[in-house]
């Protein structure tokens, strides 16, 4: 962790222990990187396949390019699965119980602090109807000094994108428009001790789902290669969904002789959410962006 970082994280936490008053308490705080942040105020490789970048979160499937022949007919069901890569770095503003900072998280300094990571995206396809579920889950902790006190702090981050998707037209190049869901649940746990005596207990949890359309755009390359272009929007600030929430991804594939495919790309995902006033207040407006490796299985 950087010394800005770091100091930065002590100061919204300072901010927490100064709120309670009392030893020990429970209350609704959460956000993700809420602790580490900035203060403010043979044969060639089989043609590229209609599944196969099934495994780009939220919205980017592969190439719709023609399938090799001894592969299954349009009209039966074929299915995908992708444990993928995303070295994420996160910006944004955070605002917890009316106090304000700035995020500013680096991919290095969440990899230092990573204790567990989940990325997989599911996929199935059955003529010119495709459907997505794209998990991303992440647990990072640190421990910090604020004045006489050591603070222990764990947050986990957990993002799940539903969706259906719908082919129109013919051709490798057909686009495709889908609609579904994006699920955020943002979870903190912070201890504090002094002298050897926990003087704070406190967790929370937000939690919300956020409507969402998409569309995306192949382009298939002779040979191996293919590219796919694709986005969504989403949130409209209906209901207790966020005010706005967007990605883009660009991924480029190489289908491989074992018949699965390789992908690399870069994914941007953005959201503004927030609720309550004063003391009760909570915003998140973050932006989270980096690069994509992932491996297709196809079955």
């Amino acid at each position: 962790m950087t010394a800005s970082t770091r100091l930065a994280g002590v100061a919204l936490v300072a901010a927490l222990l100064s709120a309670c008053s009392v030893p020990t308490t429970r209350a609704a705080a959460a956000s993700p990187s809420v602790f580490r942040v900035s203060e403010t105020t043979t044969t060639e490789p089989r043609a590229a396949d209609p599944d196969a970048a099934l495994f780009v979160p939220a919205g980017a499937p592969g190439s719709s390019a023609p399938r090799a022949q001894d592969d299954p007919p349009r009209d039966d069901w074929t299915f995908s699965a992708a444990p993928y890569l995303w070295a994420i770095g996160q910006q944004g503003d955070l605002n917890l119980r009316g106090n304000k900072a700035d995020i500013d998280v680096e991919f290095d300094d969440i990899l230092d602090n990573l204790d567990s990571a989940f990325l997989l995206m599911l996929g199935a396809r059955k003529g010119d109807t495709v459907f997505r579920v794209d998990q991303d889950y992440l647990k990072i902790s640190d421990d910090m000094v604020v004045g006489p006190a050591r603070v222990d702090a764990e947050q986990a981050t957990y993002i799940a994108t539903i969706k259906a998707g719908q082919v129109f037209g013919e051709g490798a190049e057909a686009p495709i428009v889908f609609i579904g869901a994006r699920y955020w649940n943002l979870d903190l746990d912070i201890e504090a001790f002094t002298a050897g005596t926990k003087v704070l207990d406190t967790d929370g949890n937000k939690h919300w789902w956020d409507p969402l359309i998409g569309f995306e755009k192949h382009v298939a390359f002779d040979g191996p290669w293919s590219l796919t272009l694709s986005g969504d929007v989403g949130g409209f600030g209906i209901g207790t969904s966020s005010e706005k929430t967007w990605q883009a991804t660009v991924l480029a594939l190489r289908e491989t002789e074992s018949g699965g495919a390789l992908g690399v790309g870069w994914r941007h995902m953005s959201v503004d959410y927030s609720r309550g006033t004063g003391a009760d207040r909570f915003e998140y407006d973050v932006r989270i962006s980096g690069p994509l490796l992932g491996w297709l299985f196809r079955f």
